[in-house]
């Protein structure tokens, strides 16, 4: 191993022939000549690893150039008026000259220059002026055999949407690489720095699948032949297959065509093949001894069949979902009191740290420690770090389990949607394809349930398609053989969730919208338009014949669903700016993929960089606001999302239990805790304050001394409204609008200015998406309250004149700040409601508990003492 160092080479030096003095003189000038190169010395004997320990401090780039030099032996052409710009190097571990090497190179992209090797000579030139070509790999190469800093790649996108891939691989390469999509032939091609093009490479590796899925279904012709089907259905198909392998086989003596490809394909081919399977495209007509004639009993036996194969199904799915659930809540309960466990030992081991070393803070007025309580309190710390690292760890498992859980309640509630409450033919059944087999079932742990339920849905869903169309068949030929059908037939409809009038304008509009583009049958729009609304008994009655009023029935199906509703809590509390700092929010997942991040909100600003992608858009409008609100926007973030709240170093998933823990803290006051259960897409409001008689006018009036007043009645106090909408993944827009006012009387320079009030008004308006039981946390509404007190002495201070001189008056300023919490939670059906209901019902026993009897203090209908 050599050493290198940035001064000149030892020949010079020979011929000085100074004595060893002199020597030691003129190397400690240069050091103060040159203080920016620190050292640079081979790495200690006995390591391992070869290199050098390097060390600069706001150096040149053309310095850093010709360190390089001497150390990797590589001749450099440039200018110097190219190199611009300065640099600080650090490196405690070792440092090869090849690693020097790249790490020059990479310090010359950032600031624009390229570099091009000819031999073992390296030109410099900035980017503007020269381009360096860079080798160009094919799909099949791989990203290894490039040694060259830039790489261009092309990649085959074969399965995936191409245009999807392009935005999110530029997501995640330099902000000035390139990338290019050719749609022709279904190619990315991506240039960029020799690391990103790996990531790309994997990224695209584990979402392009080759070996995908393949499904199997039945679909039974009604308008057409099968072959005819098939033949026009062939010819159709392929654009919308995008390259994908379809088989169609037709069964022309069941009516029916086989079809096998990707699942992912399968619900477009039944489109497709619905939209062909029309009337008038009928080539074969059935005759009496035609396929229509003998296909009802094998209808009738195919239901059977398909109804059995539905139940059994529904019924391994709940068993499925019931074991998994139950296990994961187990193993959430076991993590949350293993991290309430170690953060007690964290704190316990920071107590005997302190204990033996003193506070951090008056650590330099304590004497010094002894060796034995300087190694006591380096076992405790080794034992501290282990302890943080463990917690870590085990806060980061909690999260993949709520994670899992989430998944697997959304998965629930798709089954729920389509569990069957009677018969199987009703429209709650599940639609899906082929069963499962034994062989794809094994092998699988839970952290593959989500793949597991769907197909198993997707299975339920495609028999439930085959049975509706069997069916639906069957009908046709029992209607076939009615020569008059009933006419004037009246169907009663009674709603279930929606509301009357929202049902008779969709389907007044939907008529119209049929009639004018022609889209549906005379029969069916006037139908339509027959409805009635009766209020009384909450029904919808519709005129028409039997086959139009089942059709009718089909599409009252479609929009009289269950209408989801949210249930949202809110804790609005007025704290001190110390007290408002305690607060955090886990966010560590919803912002650069980082696991474990923890961000706290307050005026110091130490949130992790990242957060501002997460941070509401939040905008605030304030009018007639009293000096001592403004000014004070900076204050806070303007909204946090999380699922967890923390407070003190502890952890609160609810609020009710972060409520219990303010009780005790007389810095904080808690202004509301509602709870209220909304529909989607209506608003719930609250209201903390009182209505109060505001003077808007005062006039004198004719008569001497007359004045005549104007008032107006207005809320003073704090308000809320929030509306909620459930996504589609199972995730909820919040609209959110706060409104705190505040009347009081400002002294003018007249009696009549100083009668006037002024109302003081903070207004917050945001729109926010948040997952399912997260919370929000909005912040930045902060004021001044101002405490007079007044200190006497005793007998003194009380005598008249002179109690001035033995008295004193203090005006104390305390700014505070409001917090709102708001946390969201989806009701899916009333087995939520039951458990949000026991939950209140438990906290509220608890509060009962304190009172001698619940009858006598709660029941007001008593009859009384005589």
């Amino acid at each position: 191993m050599s050493t290198t160092q940035l001064s000149p080479k030892p020949k010079f030096w020979a011929p000085l022939k100074a004595s060893s003095k002199f020597l030691i003189s003129s190397l400690f000038i240069l050091q103060l000549l040159f203080p920016v190169l620190q050292w640079a010395s081979p790495s200690p004997k006995g390591t391992e690893q070869e290199g050098y320990l390097v060390q600069f401090s706001d150096i040149s780039l053309s310095e850093l150039v010709r360190f390089v030099s001497d150390m990797t032996g590589h001749n450099f052409v440039y200018s110097e008026a190219d190199l611009i710009g300065r640099i600080t190097l650090t490196a405690e571990q070792p440092v090869t000259s090849e690693e020097l090497l790249s790490l020059l190179f990479r310090i010359l992209h950032v600031n624009k220059m390229e570099v091009f090797k000819e031999h073992d000579h390296f030109l410099i030139f900035p980017a503007t002026r020269a381009k360096s070509a860079t080798p160009i790999l094919s799909p099949s190469d791989s990203i290894h055999e490039a040694d060259n800093f830039l790489v261009t790649k092309v990649f085959q996108v074969r399965h995936t949407d191409i245009s999807k891939v392009k935005d999110l691989v530029a997501k995640i390469i330099s902000p000035g690489a390139l990338i290019e999509v050719l749609n022709e032939t279904r190619c990315l091609i991506v240039n960029d720095v020799h690391e990103n093009i790996a990531r790309v490479d994997q990224l695209l590796r584990s979402i392009e699948h080759e070996n995908f899925d393949v499904g199997f279904q039945t679909y039974f012709v009604k308008k057409m032949s099968a072959e005819q089907l098939k033949e026009v259905a062939t010819s159709i198909l392929p654009p919308f297959t995008k390259g994908l392998e379809v088989t169609l086989v037709a069964s022309p003596t069941s009516q029916a065509i086989h079809i096998v490809a990707a699942k992912s394909l399968m619900p477009k081919i039944l489109s497709i093949l619905k939209g062909i399977d029309v009337e008038g495209g009928l080539l074969q007509k059935a005759t009496p001894s035609g396929p229509l004639s003998y296909q009802a009993p094998f209808v009738e036996e195919e239901t059977e069949k398909i109804s059995q194969a539905a139940q059994k199904l529904l019924k391994t799915i709940q068993s499925n979902f019931e074991e998994k659930i139950t296990f994961k809540l187990q193993e959430r309960e076991k993590l949350v009191r293993e991290i309430e466990e170690g953060q007690r030992r964290i704190q316990a081991l920071e107590t005997k740290i302190i204990a033996l070393e003193g506070h951090p803070e008056l650590q330099g007025e304590k004497d010094e420690t002894t060796e034995s309580q300087r190694e006591a309190s380096s076992l405790l710390k080794n034992e501290l770090e282990n302890m943080q690292l463990q917690h870590g760890v085990t806060v980061k498992c909690l999260k993949d389990c709520d994670q899992i859980l989430n998944d697997l309640q959304n998965e629930l509630v798709l089954v729920r949607k389509y569990i069957p409450e009677a018969k199987v033919e009703e429209e709650e059944l599940i639609p899906e394809t082929t069963p499962l087999s034994q062989e794809e079932n094994k092998g699988h742990s839970n952290a593959e349930a989500y793949q597991l339920r769907f197909e198993g849905m997707e299975e339920l869903a495609l028999l439930r398609e085959e049975l509706k169309e069997m069916q639906r068949t069957q009908k046709e030929q029992e209607e076939k053989k009615e020569e008059h059908p009933e006419q004037g037939q009246i169907l009663s409809y009674r709603i279930q969730y929606k509301s009357g009038k929202s049902l008779t304008d969709a389907l007044s509009v939907l008529s119209s919208n049929l009639s004018a583009n022609k889209l549906a049958p005379p029969s069916l729009i006037s139908a339509l338009q027959s409805v009635q609304f009766v209020e009384q008994s909450n029904q919808l009655l519709f005129l028409g014949d039997h086959y139009t009023l089942e059709r009718v029935q089909d599409i009252l199906a479609i929009l009289d669903i269950p209408i989801r509703q949210v249930l949202v809590e809110l804790l609005i509390v007025d704290a001190s700016i110390e007290k408002a700092l305690e607060f955090g929010i886990d966010i560590g997942a919803l912002f650069r993929g980082t696991e474990g991040n923890w961000a706290g909100f307050g005026n110091s600003n130490q949130a992790d960089s990242g957060l501002t992608e997460v941070l509401l858009n939040a905008h605030g409008t304030e009018d007639s606001i009293a000096p001592e609100w403004a000014g004070q926007g900076s204050a806070f973030s303007s909204g946090v999302i999380g699922r967890f709240i923390t407070y003190q170093g502890k952890i609160f998933s609810t609020l009710g239990s972060l409520v219990q823990a303010l009780k005790a803290d007389g810095n904080i006051h808690v202004v509301m805790n509602p709870k209220i259960l909304s529909e989607e897409n209506k608003s719930a409001s609250f209201f903390v304050g009182e209505t109060t008689r505001i003077k808007t006018n005062t006039q004198k009036g004719e008569g001497a001394g007359l004045i005549v007043s104007g008032f107006e009645m207005r809320d003073i106090g704090s308000s809320i409204q929030v509306t909620s909408r459930i996504n589609n993944d199972q995730t909820i827009s919040l609209n959110i609008q706060q409104e705190i006012s505040e009347s009081h009387q400002l002294p003018g320079s007249s009696d009549m200015s100083a009668v006037l009030p002024v109302t003081k008004t903070s207004r917050t308006q945001t729109e926010v998406l948040v997952p399912n039981r997260g919370f929000v946390i909005l912040s930045g509404i902060t004021h001044e309250k101002v405490r007079k007190t007044k200190a006497t002495i005793p007998f003194l201070g009380s005598i008249p004149f002179i109690s001035a001189l033995f008295s004193k008056s203090v005006h104390t300023t305390d700014k505070r700040n409001l917090l709102v919490f708001i946390r969201a939670q989806i009701i899916y059906d009333a087995n939520d409601t039951q458990s949000i209901l026991n939950a209140s019902k438990k906290v509220f026993d608890e509060i009962s508990s304190h009172f001698d009897s619940f009858e006598e203090k709660f029941n007001l209908f008593s009859p009384p003492v005589l």
